[in-house]
């Protein structure tokens, strides 16, 4: 029997090659799964309703698809309160942007309304909450944060940038 032993470079993410650091920061972009995304979309809708005098009636969901493709956006799921009438907002499809709703509102009877008075202001919401979604993923997958993920959890990489 014959045992040979391989030696190994071993890089840190600033010592690797322009096009290892590239293929470093791809493979992280490629494979993130933005678990932080759903809990600080939530918060940041949270502030926002607060902010336009919408109270959440029940748990509300945030439903979002940040792909850059047709059916791309966000929307809020569940029944919300301004004043006397009560909005209640549900999917209604495949998509998650702000027009794939099912949209009512009722008075406090509960009778539904003919006419949407907050119809724009949750198009507006949606809208913002999208643009917050960018935010987030742009500055996730943002070269100076990678770095600072690579030193915090002492990431190791080979020379092509794979992770060791």
């Amino acid at each position: 029997m014959r045992t040979e032993t391989k030696k190994i470079n071993i890089y840190k993410y600033e010592e690797l090659s322009k096009e290892g650091q590239e293929k470093a920061l791809n493979n992280h972009i490629e494979n993130n799964q933005y678990d932080f995304l759903k809990e600080g979309l939530a918060e940041y809708a949270r502030e926002l309703l607060k902010e336009k005098g919408v109270s959440i009636e029940n748990d509300f969901e945030v439903m979002y698809d940040f792909s850059y493709s047709q059916g791309s956006g966000s929307q809020l799921n569940g029944i919300f309160r301004i004043k006397d009438t009560i909005i209640c907002i549900g999917n209604s499809g495949n998509y998650y942007h702000e027009k794939a709703i099912n949209y009512t509102e009722e008075n406090k009877e509960g009778e539904e309304l003919e006419t949407f008075k907050h119809y724009n202001l949750f198009q507006e919401i949606f809208k913002a909450v999208t643009k917050q979604g960018y935010s987030y993923i742009e500055g996730e997958d943002s070269e100076e944060n990678f770095k600072d993920l690579c030193d915090v959890n002492e990431y190791e990489f080979l020379s092509g940038g794979k992770m060791w």
